[in-house]
């Protein structure tokens, strides 16, 4: 089971020139977005042959996660959906899965 990618209004490119926000976001403030699915995510990894991938886990190192490049290109086209470069660029995570 994949689990959702990072989210949130300061991934939205609209928002964050319009408000002026931060573009780094900390993994906790992030996982807010998730509460009701982190409960259930807990129960499915209690059963058997259920393995859980984390794209926060992977996009996000040491706690922060960037919404734009070096170039002050955003990631994201809007609050939860990724760029198709960036998309293809950031989720080797994936890779595995589809060899």
């Amino acid at each position: 089971m994949i689990t959702g990618e990072p989210k949130g209004k300061n991934f939205d490119p609209k928002l964050a020139v319009r408000f002026d926000l931060n573009d780094v976001m900390e993994v906790t403030d992030i996982r807010k977005e998730y509460g009701l699915h982190e409960h259930a995510i807990s129960k499915l990894q209690q059963l058997d042959g259920v393995e859980i991938i984390d794209p926060i886990k992977y996009l996000c190192p040491n706690g922060y996660c960037k919404t734009r490049d070096e170039n002050n290109e955003f990631y994201y086209k809007d609050r939860d959906h990724m760029r198709p470069w960036y998309a293809e660029k950031s989720a080797k995570y994936l890779d595995e899965i589809f060899q």
